[in-house]
């Protein structure tokens, strides 16, 4: 129901109708097989060195590290076992899948995350927990299971792992199924049983994300124990635009990575003690759609959007001019996302100064340290920002729950929503960029100063009414909801078969009602506290002030 829709063209450096570089002719990669010759910063690595693995040895190492097994070890970069991401590691089963589940076990996970069915068997990853503390034992030297919350971080917006306690197993549907990447070993040697082997990824490139690794492991029989893998992030970097920061919402330094690798955009790797957060992307686009890389001149850190956490401003250079790139922190993800771009015509203020100093003295004025004394300073400042980004956003101003501070609406009226709360003189995101208005959703609305909202969908021949309420933490939530199915659901998987129309007379509607909370609910409680949330008075959450209208409301 929900999805992040204006993170923006931002994220790119778009300048259309920009005349075609003289020198911007694309340039083509071409991929690497395995035992083919490395590149130069493989080729240091490949020298004769004593203890020096045979080429049959290496060639055994690749194809155990292309199972899934062992394949989850290499995604993402650990100095030591207990850096390891599990989340990749058992993604795709690790090889302890358990493929064959009873009924009332499926029915269970259905149960616990209100699926009406399992849409692809194939990709349905169940782990029982002694399988996966035996797995961490084995190949990291200690036992693990997530507990609830580790779980709420291991998945994306839509589909996360879940525990479920009867059967003492963590299960995921992964539609999203990670295909083993092959690898070759360009070189490797042992020390006793300890192995340190450079992987060459089989992808096109070999730099950021996509750059070899140096893993690390003891051997004892067929059993390997990871120690480390260091992803090789300084292979063809810009070393005078690599650099490391320290943003206050991280407890240690970010190391800055810039690519200009690719011949039609330049690369931003963002890594947190040796494991990947982001990439920004940059680029600019000519007039017939070809696309090439800017130079990164200037890079700046402070909290321009009053939530509390530092965003990154970017100065770009290309032949087109210069662009300042503003990239708000995601705190969900650890990212950052584009969300305004500043230049000399839509910012006149800054003409003759477009710097990092000049677009932080525009953006916060005399208050550089970002220190809010009111919900007003706060949303003022969030309006702002916004506004630079696109002037046909519209705000406003809605009472959702029952105190005197009122709730901040940003939106583009028809297609998408987001909803800001004030806390401790910063804002508190609890809708972000929520989508409406095409798929048969009828947008989100609000019962005023009840902490109630609403939202209608529909999906083939099936409606939901969904009742949303604020958390503690994080977005908004579903509460409740009902479930209006205008068909004969004869094989009770939700979506209509054409033989279920077909016996469908029209006026069939079958009715569900939905618990989404911890409390132990029956239909009839269910039921009750839906029918009295629908007779509430609700007003739509969309904005229907401009930037200047809003300025005078909050200067009352």
């Amino acid at each position: 129901m929900k999805k992040k829709i204006f993170a923006l063209a931002a994220l790119a450096f778009l300048l259309a109708g920009c005349a075609k570089s003289s020198n911007g002719d694309a340039q083509s990669t071409a991929a690497v097989e395995s035992g083919s010759e490395a590149d130069s910063a493989s080729e240091a690595q490949s020298e004769v060195v004593e203890n020096a693995l045979t080429n049959e040895e290496l060639a055994e190492f690749a194809q155990l590290f292309w199972t899934c097994e062992y394949s989850g070890f290499l995604d993402d970069g650990f100095n030591s076992p207990k850096d390891i991401e599990w989340e990749d590691v058992f993604q795709n089963g690790a090889g302890i899948n358990v493929e064959n589940i009873s009924e009332d076990e499926k029915e269970a996970y259905l149960e616990a995350t209100h699926q009406d069915c399992l849409y692809d068997i194939d990709t349905f990853i169940v782990i029982r927990k002694t399988d996966m503390m035996n797995f961490t034992k084995k190949h990291a030297g200690y036992e693990y299971a997530p507990d609830k919350d580790d779980l709420d971080t291991w998945g994306d917006d839509y589909n996360h792992w879940i525990y479920l306690e009867k059967y003492d197993s963590y299960y995921f549907m992964n539609v999203c199924w990670k295909e083993l990447k092959y690898c070759s070993c360009v070189s490797g040697e042992k020390e006793g049983n300890v192995y340190t082997i450079r992987f060459k990824m089989a992808t096109d490139d070999h730099y950021g994300k996509d750059a070899d690794r140096v893993l690390k492991f003891t051997k004892e029989n067929d059993e390997l124990v990871m120690i480390s893998n260091e992803i090789q992030w300084d292979d063809l970097c810009v070393k005078d635009k690599t650099f490391d920061a320290n943003l206050t919402q991280f407890d240690s330094p970010l190391r800055f990575y810039t690519y200009n690798v690719d011949p039609e955009e330049t690369e931003l790797e963002i890594v947190k003690d040796g494991k990947y957060l982001t990439t920004i992307r940059y680029y600019v686009k000519a007039s017939d759609d070809a696309q090439y890389p800017v130079i990164i001149d200037d890079i700046g850190f402070f909290d321009f959007n009053a939530d509390g956490y530092q965003d990154i401003a970017v100065l770009c250079i290309s032949y087109c001019g210069k662009k300042i790139i503003l990239h708000e922190y995601d705190y969900e993800s650890n990212g950052f996302c584009g969300i305004a771009e500043l230049d000399e015509e839509n910012v006149p203020e800054l003409k003759g100064n477009l710097t990092i100093a000049g677009a932080k003295k525009y953006l916060l004025g005399d208050n550089e340290n970002g220190v809010y004394n009111n919900y007003k300073e706060v949303y003022a400042q969030m309006a702002k920002i916004y506004h630079v980004a696109d002037d046909g956003y519209k705000f406003d101003l809605a009472y959702t729950d029952d105190d005197d501070i009122p709730e901040f609406v940003i939106g583009r009226p028809g297609y998408w929503v987001s909803l800001f709360a004030y806390e401790d003189g910063h804002i508190h995101r609890l809708i972000d960029g929520w989508a409406y208005g095409a798929g048969a959703n009828s947008g989100y609305y609000y019962a005023e100063r009840k902490n109630v909202f609403i939202n209608d969908n529909s999906d083939y021949n099936v409606h939901y009414t969904s009742f949303m309420s604020k958390r503690d933490k994080g977005e908004i939530a579903t509460d409740y909801y009902i479930k209006y199915i205008y068909f004969k659901d004869l094989d009770g998987d939700g979506n209509p078969s054409e033989e279920e129309l077909a016996a469908s007379d029209g006026d069939d509607c079958f009715v569900e009602y939905h618990n989404n909370t911890d409390k132990k609910m029956s239909e009839k409680e269910i039921k009750k506290i839906t029918t009295k949330y629908s007779k509430y008075d609700y007003k739509e959450l969309c904005g229907d002030m401009d930037y200047e209208t809003l300025l005078a409301e909050l200067s009352k």
